[in-house]
């Protein structure tokens, strides 16, 4: 759960806020004072988004979930694209925001494949658009390595963290996408962030 000495700075921007239900995900080579002032700031950065649009609204913050992006059965999960070498949609990469929902996006983790010689990921980069306009494009085959040494697909995931989040509004439409480098492989973005709702949506509903 978080520390919440910005409770008051968040509170007034909006109606009472509410933080329930947040994890600080423990990232090797990534201090955790440095993972939790970037969720911070997210929280902050998405809960002003909320406020502006809903003025004493009561809000809620929680863990952003893969059903969030749209991702069947609430989990992260991806086949790389038929076409290497390119940049392509993800399969699960174009989803509209709820209604009455605030997305903060704030990192990326990507699950590495062992081909039995060397570990890689089967994409590169990523592009996010919002709205038809491009946000962020990362170059993720530049995640550092946190160990090795795997011998089955999927047994390793590697996180990034940016210090400018990600912020999508309501009714907004995303498209990510991947630079593919080994086409049709199964792997899992698993995106860091935060969800903030009005009251009742999903917390104390």
């Amino acid at each position: 759960m978080a520390n919440y000495n910005m409770m008051s700075m968040l509170a007034q921007n909006g109606g009472p806020v509410e933080i329930l239900s947040i994890l600080c995900p423990q990232i090797p080579g990534i201090k955790d004072e440095v993972i939790e002032a970037v969720r911070n700031a997210t929280i902050v950065a998405a809960v002003n988004k909320a406020a502006e649009k809903w003025p004493g609204q009561k809000l809620t913050v929680r863990d952003l979930n893969a059903s969030d992006m749209s991702y069947t059965n609430n989990i992260f999960t991806e086949t790389s694209n038929a076409t290497a070498n390119a940049w392509n949609a993800m399969a699960f990469g174009s989803f509209t925001v709820a209604t009455g929902t605030v997305l903060g996006i704030f990192g990326l983790g990507l699950s590495v494949v062992h081909d039995g010689t060397i570990d890689y990921f089967p994409i590169t980069g990523v592009r996010i658009e919002v709205g038809g306009a491009r946000v962020a494009q990362w170059h993720v085959q530049s995640l550092a390595s946190i160990c090795s040494g795997a011998t089955t697909a999927q047994q390793k995931v590697h996180f990034g963290i940016t210090k400018s989040p990600i912020i999508v509004q309501e009714d907004l439409t995303v498209t990510i996408y991947e630079y593919t480098r080994t086409a049709s492989t199964v792997y899992e973005p698993c995106w860091l962030g935060v969800t903030v709702e009005k009251l009742g949506i999903t917390l104390r509903a």
